[in-house]
Parts: structure tokens; C-alpha cells; sequence
């Protein structure tokens, strides 16, 4: 069991500069979204975007595990989550930018409802289901446990050793937001940070409509 531990955090710090590359130009721009400036909710977005990533990767290792060590997952899952990723970024960036406060018909409600929720874990859970090189490899190493009980230890020690150059350098930037915030005004930062989300999700959605068409 030491080992299987060993292991995993191995794994999962070795990958922890890839994963920190992957999550941060979505997770800044939201830390940046957000009205409060407090160092402590940083750590608290942060951790629960973790979180959710936490919970994908142990859920995909099972899934793994469960189908005998095939990896025959659907190739449109990739870009499902893809668009549906890109959806949640648009939808929280434009309500940073205003955009659903005109109007109290349902569907704008709707939107704003799901764009206001505090969707810091649903990001991290759709980012852990965004297949990567560093996850891939720790999928493959799960063929080789013998129980689904390893292989929610192993994916749990690779999860907690890949965020924690997320968890540190999401705490910084919560800092480097307040150094910003202090020059251009936290309105005018919301709405820098609103404008990147809603940019970001449409490169996403692009991304994922493309894998669609090429499969």
C-alpha cells in the first residue's frame, strides 16, 4: 500500500506543472471574477476547484477499472465536456459583465441562476474529465491494480500531488489579482476578468465543436 501511495504522489507531482498549465487560464480569470479579494476565499476557490478534479479523476480510475482495464471510452466525451465546459465560462462571464441583470424572464433567471452559483467545483470537475497526457498515464497504471479500492487510492494520492502547484500558485494569484485590483478598481477588474471568461469559453466551444466534426 506504500508503494501504490508512493507512487501515485509521484506521479501526480511529476505531473503538477502540466495540470497548474491546464487549470490556470481558466481558474484566474474566475478568481478575478469574483467580488470578494480576500487571500482566504482564494484558497477556498481553489481548493474546491480541486476538488472537483479530485473527484473526476477518482470516478474516471474506477470507470477504468470497471471495464477490465479497456480503455474504450467513447471518444466524444472529450469534447462533450468540452462544450459543456465552454458553456459554463461564457454563461459566468457574461453575468460578471452584466449581461443577464436586464431582464427577469426565466431563461435569463435560468442563466444567471447557473452562472452565480459559485460553479468553482463544477469547473474542476469538468476539468478533470478533460482527458491529458499526465492523466492518461495514471489510467493506464490503474490497469495493473487488482482492486477498485487501490485504484481510488492511487487516483486520490495522483489527484491530491497534481493540485499542489495548483492550490499555491491559485493562492498567488489571488494576490497578484488584489495588487491589480488596487490600480484599476475591482469593477473594472470584474469586467476585464468577465470579458477573458467569455473569450476563453468560445475558444473552448470552438475546440469542442471541431472534435465533434472530426470524429
Amino acid at each position: 500500500m506504500l508503494t501504490l501511495i508512493a507512487t501515485g504522489m509521484s506521479i501526480g507531482f511529476s505531473a503538477s506543472t502540466s495540470c497548474t498549465a491546464v487549470c490556470f487560464p481558466i481558474l484566474i480569470p474566475y478568481l478575478a471574477s469574483q467580488s470578494s479579494t480576500r487571500i482566504l476565499g482564494g484558497l477556498k476557490t481553489v481548493l474546491l476547484f480541486s476538488a472537483g478534479r479530485l473527484i473526476s479523476y477518482m470516478a474516471l480510475g474506477i470507470i477504468v477499472a470497471w471495464i477490465m482495464g479497456s480503455m474504450n471510452i467513447s471518444p466524444l466525451m472529450t469534447p462533450i465536456v468540452t462544450i459543456i465546459l465552454s458553456l459554463v465560462l461564457v454563461l459566468h462571464g457574461l453575468n460578471t459583465l452584466g449581461a443577464f441583470n436586464f431582464s427577469q424572464r426565466p431563461i435569463a433567471k435560468a442563466c444567471r441562476g447557473i452562472s452565480s452559483g459559485k460553479p468553482h467545483f463544477i469547473l474542476g470537475l469538468l476539468v478533470g474529465l478533460r482527458p491529458c497526457v499526465p492523466l492518461l498515464a495514471a489510467l493506464m497504471y490503474t490497469v495493473n491494480l487488482s482492486s477498485i479500492f487501490e485504484v481510488m487510492v492511487f487516483m486520490l494520492c495522483f489527484g491530491i500531488a497534481s493540485s499542489l502547484l495548483v492550490i499555491a500558485f491559485g493562492v498567488a494569484g489571488r494576490g497578484f489579482i488584489n495588487l491589480l485590483v488596487s490600480r484599476i478598481g475591482l469593477e473594472r477588474m470584474r469586467r476585464l476578468s468577465g470579458l477573458v471568461l467569455v473569450i476563453l469559453g468560445a475558444f473552448f466551444l470552438l475546440q469542442g465543436i471541431g472534435g465533434v466534426i472530426h470524429l
